[in-house]
């Protein structure tokens, strides 16, 4: 496997100063081209947008473009192994880049997020128009819709860096992405602030803080984005920008629009809490000609809900929604044969996969074990193996953040309140650790409930 490049020091510091980098070559020119011309042109001419013969508007007033979703309304209008562009996604130009900026390569605390974790989304072309003016920034620069990407009006350590891929080169009044380049430091020390004081912005009070901003802004802090097709923007998440005009004369701009989440470290956990190399197949899954027997049946029951999370080798349903949990005909999940190192639970009502890895994985590993497909992980996947609890393995979403404690045996304790296996953060079976006090931590959706045969 290719060995990432890291950042120089140099760029570092522009990207942490300025609150953006544009990363030149991440995927070659003749790939860059292979992709317009054999995934981009023909979605948008699928949808009556013909990329190689547009007409310039001479109309200072017509639609400088918008972006094209999918023709059923879905966010991935490029269909099939272009989806998600391998030599995008896979270029280690790029992968060293955002490894560098989440702490290093030895962290790796970083995923795609949002439609980025099926492909490159949405497609985002900018139109040219004829102008009177094509100077730059134009002569309105400060109605140009300055914003920020996602939701930035709260700290999140979710958000992280949004990536902009440059189909197309952008030359002086191509439409390249305007920046406000500093604002990120600006829009941090806003919501720090608030953070601090236990105030919280409404997206309306955030919205007028960027117009604020927008409004002191000195025109010689306005960068327009420019690039060679194949190189990437990457935007800090507060960083203020917006879109721009390409003027008469230029060609279609493409670009995508991309985002990151960070994952944080677990350092702040209790000392009970460790990590762990391999914690995800615990004794009480045994192997019976190709097909899991997972013993005893053993219950977990929403607190909230009364919905019931069960093990049943006879029935191989382990989700009821209610009542019985000896055997409940109506549950949610089924098991899969075992199949190339993953046992395989499938949602009867959803046909989603949760997927346990049999195999041996590093603490915050990228396998993941929850998605569209039966494997030992993928980019749809929504859970990773992360920790173990006094002899619990844990799966914490990627989504929402929730934790699902697995039992390393058959649950025979009786029955105990307290004893939560699935919430909004580490809550494990109380431990006599003094450190780990589970009354401190957030109440859990799910608490363990008798072995009933």
């Amino acid at each position: 496997m290719a060995a990432f490049a890291q950042l120089t020091t140099f760029q570092r510091q522009c990207f942490e100063e300025n609150g953006y980098l544009v990363l030149k070559g991440v995927v070659s020119k003749a790939e860059t081209e292979r992709f317009l011309r054999e995934a981009v042109e023909p979605a948008m001419r699928e949808q009556g947008f013909p990329l190689f013969d547009f007409q310039p508007q001479l109309d200072p007033s017509g639609s400088t473009g918008g972006p094209i979703k999918a023709q059923d309304g879905g966010d991935h209008p490029i269909r099939g192994v272009d989806t998600r562009w391998p030599a995008f996604f896979e270029s280690p130009v790029l992968r060293g880049a955002l490894d560098d900026l989440h702490g290093g390569p030895e962290s790796v605390v970083w995923d795609w997020d949002a439609g980025a974790r099926k492909g490159v989304g949405w497609i985002h072309p900018r139109w040219p128009v004829a102008h009177d003016d094509n100077r730059w920034p134009p002569t309105n620069w400060r109605t140009l819709g300055w914003h920020t990407d996602g939701e930035t009006h709260y700290i999140s350590t979710r958000q992280s860096i949004v990536v902009l891929p440059v189909v197309t080169p952008i030359s002086q009044g191509g439409g390249g992405t305007a920046l406000i380049q500093g604002s990120h430091k600006k829009i941090a020390n806003v919501l720090f602030t608030a953070k601090q004081t236990g105030e919280h912005l409404c997206k309306e009070a955030y919205r007028q803080v960027v117009d604020r901003l927008v409004q002191l802004t000195a025109e010689t802090d306005i960068v327009e984005t420019r690039g060679s097709a194949g190189d990437v923007l990457l935007m800090h998440p507060f960083l203020v920008h917006a879109g721009s005009d390409a003027n008469y004369g230029h060609p279609v701009r493409i670009t995508f629009n991309l985002a990151t989440k960070f994952i944080p470290q677990h350092t702040s956990y209790p000392s009970c809490v460790r990590a762990v190399a391999a914690c995800v197949r615990p004794s009480w899954i045994q192997m019976d000609e190709g097909h899991l027997a997972l013993g005893p049946i053993f219950g977990l029951q929403n607190v909230a809900t009364g919905h019931y999370l069960q093990v049943n080798g006879e029935t191989n349903r382990v989700i009821g929604s209610y009542g019985n949990i000896k055997i409940d005909k109506n549950g949610w999940w089924r098991l899969l044969p075992y199949e190339g190192g993953t046992h395989t639970f499938r949602s009867v009502a959803a046909g989603k996969f949760l997927n346990l890895s049999a195999g041996s994985m590093a603490d915050l590993a990228t396998v993941h074990v929850w998605g569209d497909t039966a494997a030992a992980g993928g980019q749809d996947s929504r859970w990773h193996i992360v920790y173990e609890i006094d002899g619990t393995c844990g799966i914490k979403s990627q989504k929402s953040s929730r934790f699902l404690m697995l039992p390393p045996s058959p649950i025979t304790l009786p029955q105990n309140p307290e004893a939560r296996v699935f919430g909004t953060d580490l809550n494990p079976i109380p431990s006599n650790d003094p450190t780990c006090n589970s009354s401190k931590l957030p109440t859990n959706r799910w608490r363990l409930i008798p072995l009933l045969i």
